[in-house]
């Protein structure tokens, strides 16, 4: 009998330790990527498409590219054009949202939660028409 308690509690410790182990590292790592474009030049800035990819090495990819984009400066004032739509970006851990980006709704920026404007580079741009499978020109609406 007392052996099989210190089993069952050896069991339970080891449970109670890998599955912590395994939401740490999953809450940390997005695994899919949820994109909603709007139209800028509607009114209503109405949903026109949207997209969920679940490749989690691709969405990996983007999210670390995100983490290494240089801050826009704003030397003045900016004046400069609104791409025809603007896309939500949101990073999901499994079902939990991570990250929440806007793309395009100043400028030709990426707004991170925090509401730090940055530049996308070629890299970015690359990796993101390329999960939704648009042309840069079919992604700006031009």
């Amino acid at each position: 009998m007392k052996l099989s308690k210190a089993l069952l509690l050896i069991s339970l410790c080891l449970f109670v330790f890998f599955t912590g182990c395994g939401s740490v590292q999953s809450a940390q790592q997005p695994t899919a990527l949820r994109v909603t474009r709007m139209d800028n030049l509607s009114q209503s800035h109405a949903v026109v498409r949207m997209w969920t990819i679940m490749d989690a090495h691709a969405v990996q990819q983007l999210f670390d590219e995100i983490q290494s984009l240089p801050t826009h400066h704003n030397y003045g004032a900016d004046t400069c054009a609104r791409s025809h739509y603007s896309y939500s970006l949101y990073f999901l851990a499994g079902t939990k949202s991570l990250q929440r980006d806007e793309l395009y709704t100043y400028c030709f920026t990426l707004t991170l939660d925090d509401g730090s404007e940055h530049d996308p580079t070629a890299t970015f741009d690359s990796l993101f028409t390329g999960m939704l499978h648009l042309s840069k020109k079919d992604l700006l609406g031009w």
